[in-house]
């Protein structure tokens, strides 16, 4: 086993971006599946995850983010999983 296997928040995770293109609007924004043309709304939150996430960003570094910014950890944590096992379930993350 890895140290990335056995402590998840050493794994790099990454926006697929051959397959999606996003555009942001104020503190929102829309992310475009081009594989399957679904369209994905992203609040502030998630906003600032994937940008951190298109260019590469450990788990650690996603819920380190959130709290830096007044998130509680707990409630950071919880947020961050939910956010990557939902794009990863859309397929769209790397890792």
């Amino acid at each position: 086993m890895t140290s990335t296997e056995s402590n998840p928040d050493g794994r790099t995770y990454q926006v697929v971006g051959d397959r999606v293109a996003w555009r942001q609007t104020d503190d929102e924004a829309v992310v475009l599946d081009l594989e399957d043309s679904v369209y994905y709304g992203l609040n502030p939150t998630g906003v600032l995850l994937w940008k951190r996430l298109a260019a590469g960003a450990t788990r650690r570094d996603l819920v380190g983010m959130l709290v830096a910014s007044g998130a509680p950890a707990e409630r950071a944590s919880a947020d961050v999983d939910a956010f990557l096992t939902e794009l990863g379930s859309y397929g769209l993350l790397t890792s």
